[in-house]
């Protein structure tokens, strides 16, 4: 009887240093949200989802955008419009749709929280932007809250690419 009691004493404790290994080694390769969001981003799609589960581009076909985060807490992000018509005003009066702003930012429980300083959509400023993130390798989606009223409400979805 004791021999088969020795042989498992003995595989058990040729396995706890895998183990140790294995849980030591894991948590230090996971990164957190905040570094996994660090650095430059290129939009490569956006839509807006209705209620209906119907997808609509507010922004028209050839829509470019960049999102940039900063490890100390700091964001840009701008969107623009393609086949914008060209504009006999000073460069401050933009044409056509534009969004930029920025600011700061925190990870609060998978949620991108931006606090706009600034930006060409005044509404926004001094007030938090949550937007759920979700980071996949070079890829990151993020889906801000519903707009508008119940029954008319859409969901801002945008999708971005890694900068090389």
């Amino acid at each position: 009887m004791t021999i088969p009691f020795t042989r498992a004493v003995r595989r058990v404790a040729l396995a706890l240093p895998l183990l140790w290994t294995a849980l030591a080694v894991a948590p230090a390769n996971a990164q957190s949200l905040q570094d996994q969001i660090v650095g430059t981003w290129t939009l490569s799609s956006v839509y807006d989802q209705h209620e209906d589960g119907s997808r609509t581009n507010p922004w028209g076909d050839g829509v470019e955008g960049q999102l940039t985060y900063t490890a100390n807490g700091r964001f840009s992000l701008m969107i623009i419009s393609a086949n914008r018509p060209p504009s006999n005003g000073p460069p401050p009066t933009p044409i056509g749709p534009a969004l930029g702003y920025f600011g700061t930012y925190t990870v609060d429980r998978g949620a991108v929280v931006h606090l706009p300083e600034r930006s060409t959509f005044p509404n926004w400023q001094g007030h938090d932007r949550p937007l759920m993130t979700t980071v996949s390798g070079d890829q990151m989606a993020q889906t801000a809250p519903a707009i508008g009223p119940p029954g008319q409400s859409y969901v801002p979805h945008l999708n971005w690419t890694r900068s090389r």
